[in-house]
């Protein structure tokens, strides 16, 4: 399969408590038809704590003046099995018919988190994709 670069929100970006990916624009009426496929992936693991949710967010401006919450995948944070490369999220996540922008706001953990252990180290990479279909 090959990949948009038009379709990409992070690419090996460094994991942290909180970072937000770029901003793709869907076009007019990119969200009207269709759903999103996302998948987040960290490319090279932690040193300390984990990924704790991926939160999808839209907008009808690109500065995302009054972003739109769509939806939010709370990962295990498995500090194991996120000390190497994995997949960490793969989900459809359907749009407000008006959402031309979309982003990611990835969270990592903290002291008082789940993990107990504040995130450190760690690269993301994360991608959208309008036409993946999947076996049954």
């Amino acid at each position: 399969m090959q990949l948009d670069v038009a379709m990409v929100f992070m690419d090996n970006v460094a994991a942290g408590t909180s970072v937000t990916s770029d901003v793709l624009d869907l076009g007019k009426n990119g969200s009207l038809v269709h759903q999103i496929y996302v998948s987040v992936k960290l490319t090279e693991g932690v040193t300390a704590g984990a990924v704790e949710s991926v939160k999808v967010q839209t907008a009808t401006d690109s500065n995302f003046t009054t972003p739109i919450d769509e939806m939010t995948v709370n990962i295990k944070p498995d500090k194991t099995k996120q000390k190497r490369p994995c997949a960490l999220a793969n989900f459809y996540c359907p749009l407000e018919p008006s959402a031309r922008y979309v982003r990611l706001v990835v969270a990592g953990s903290t002291a008082e988190s789940a993990a107990k252990e504040a995130i450190a180290g760690g690269k993301l990479f994360a991608v959208i994709s309008q036409d993946v279909q999947i076996p049954i």
